[in-house]
């Protein structure tokens, strides 16, 4: 077996001090270039939904067919829409999100540089001794979608990753946009990481093996929050964990083979852009 590593630095490690880590046969780590090849042939074709993903999201697919779009731009509705499908699809999935007795979550809060104050949620297995290692999980929302909205789903999410892991996690509430516009988010989250590094110790952690994670939104924010700590000498960063991370396109495209399965219009993400960066959306190259 290879093992591959998708960021410089030591690997995580879960309790059983197993790697954390991503493995390909030595026959497939042989044949890379036909791997790339394959990859470049699955980027061309026309991407569909798992039939097994679509089966658990029919109750709010057909929810969602009901509802009426809201207008570009209209977020409040689209808060509120999204609360509904959270509390919907929660309600759906019923024993399989119950809350898991074996992990504990203790509440903390940080003051930002603005005086801002931020709650902080730190998930751990209960009973179990720490690894060393753990993770700031930074949640998706568009930019747009706070706690209030897809917290219910994220806690769940954050409870199975550390059921399955052992790893514990950081969860940030982070301020959000259009009332807070960048660069607060990513400062908000980066205040995080630097309050993960500095209370290691008592949270039995270790500051050189912490780990920035998100998806969506949360994934580029993860991957901004690595680059201000490279550029300002911040925490060390072990790992960077990017789950199908929200990002602009050079040229504001959408690849054909993905168009049919994108939930999100591109006037929307446009939208979502200016709540983002304020007025500074659309120049020197944002």
């Amino acid at each position: 077996m290879v093992a591959l590593r998708l960021a410089p630095g030591p690997p995580l490690d879960t309790a059983d001090n197993k790697p954390f880590v991503h493995v390909m046969t030595t026959e497939a780590a042989d044949n890379v270039p036909g791997l790339l090849r394959s990859i470049t042939e699955v980027e061309s074709m026309s991407l569909q939904f798992d039939p097994q993903i679509l089966q658990e999201l029919a109750p709010q697919l057909a929810a969602a067919a009901d509802m009426k779009q809201p207008a570009v731009g209209d977020v409040a509705t689209r808060r509120l829409d999204t609360r509904r499908m959270v509390d919907q699809l929660m309600a759906s999935r019923g024993s399989a999100v119950e809350i898991d007795v074996g992990i504990d979550v203790e509440r903390y809060s940080l003051t930002t540089g603005d005086g801002a104050t931020l709650g902080l949620s730190w998930y751990r297995r209960a009973g179990s001794a720490a690894p060393g290692s753990a993770v700031l999980y930074i949640r998706g929302g568009g930019m747009i979608l706070g706690l209030d909205e897809v917290g219910d789903l994220y806690d769940a999410t954050v409870r199975g990753y550390v059921e399955a892991s052992s790893v514990p996690m950081l969860v940030v509430d982070y301020r959000i946009a259009p009332e807070y516009a960048h660069p607060v988010p990513v400062e908000d989250c980066y205040a995080a990481l630097e309050w993960l590094a500095a209370h290691a110790s008592e949270l039995g952690a270790d500051p050189s093996r912490l780990a920035v994670m998100g998806d969506s939104c949360g994934g580029g924010l993860a991957a901004g929050v690595c680059l201000l700590a490279r550029d300002r000498g911040g925490p060390a960063i072990a790992q960077q964990l990017l789950i199908y991370l929200m990002r602009r396109r050079s040229d504001g495209g959408t690849r054909p083979s993905v168009a049919s399965v994108l939930d999100v219009a591109l006037d929307m993400d446009l939208r979502r852009q200016r709540h983002q960066l304020g007025r500074a959306a659309g120049r020197q190259g944002r």
